[in-house]
């Protein structure tokens, strides 16, 4: 039996799930791929020349996209905003490049919300409505989702806001490189569902003019965003919801989406307006 008979090479424009790079490293040929031949990235055991043997996942088990692992470190980081500044030091243009054109978004938008690197994962600082770092979200060559120990969960905040005429609130880092990539100014959820609380306090603080969040396109997304909008109408006097046509905002952006078709989905939504219930039934 050859190396080629149980793994392949790389096809064109999908990077290895290891390094990120597009070239000389192998995948199985099972798909999704389990398992992969990496070139650059040492493992436990490597096999002959074709590079280190990484499993990605067992086989006939898919790791649930979703799920979200703590870095089993020693002890808790405490200097989230340090290691945040270090981490992003050590990111390489031409690496940060080949990420931003792998999710479809500006090197720019990525530099913008501080992505780093920690040696082996993407690193994206967590921040507080203030913008302090309290924690760090780390994203593994594969596409797993990681955290610091000790991190809290936070909002993803670019540097370079302007004066919020208009905010939009993102599900999810890089959706918020979308909106960034876009043109808008933009900050974004830790999840659905998640970090209404900092982002009132956020919009408070900093009172935009109008506020638009932004749903992803299936029902736990639809339910944040309508939850967030409710919460955000009692103190912002201007906040809407909308939904791309595709699975959410960076997938419509990379299936073509301009400014104007953004700007005309938020001209179409209306303002959200909340019903506050009075005693004696008034309202």
């Amino acid at each position: 039996m050859t190396l080629l008979s149980s793994f392949r090479r790389l096809r064109r424009g999908e990077p290895c799930p290891v390094c990120e790079h597009l070239e000389w490293c192998l995948v199985s040929r099972d798909e999704p791929p389990s398992r992969a031949l990496c070139k650059r990235v040492e493992s436990k055991r490597r096999w002959k020349d074709a590079g280190w043997l990484h499993i990605l996942r067992e086989k006939g088990y898919s790791r649930p996209r979703a799920r979200s692992l703590v870095i089993p470190l020693r002890g808790a980081v405490r200097d989230f905003g340090g290691l945040a500044t270090g981490y992003s030091a050590a990111a390489r243009p031409a690496a940060l490049a080949r990420l931003a054109d792998h999710l479809g978004v500006l090197p720019l938008s990525l530099e913008r919300l501080g992505v780093g690197w920690d040696g082996r994962n993407w690193s994206f600082p967590m921040s507080d409505a203030s913008g302090q770092v309290r924690g760090i979200r780390l994203r593994t060559p594969s596409g797993g989702k990681l955290a610091v120990r000790g991190s809290l969960e936070g909002l993803f905040i670019p540097s370079g806001l302007g004066d919020h005429d208009r905010l939009l609130v993102c599900e999810g880092l890089t959706d918020t490189a979308a909106a960034l990539t876009l043109g808008f100014d933009a900050i974004g959820l830790p999840s659905a569902g998640a970090g209404f609380r900092l982002v009132v306090a956020y919009a408070q603080a900093r009172r935009p003019a109008a506020v638009v969040v932004v749903a992803d396109n299936d029902d736990p997304g639809r339910r944040s965003a309508s939850g967030l909008a409710a919460t955000l109408a009692c103190s912002c006097r201007d906040v809407r919801v909308v939904e791309p046509w595709a699975k959410d905002l960076r997938e419509w952006l990379r299936a073509g989406a301009t400014v104007a078709d953004v700007n005309e989905a938020i001209a179409r939504a209306g303002t959200v307006r909340v019903r506050i219930a009075c005693r004696g039934g008034a309202s």
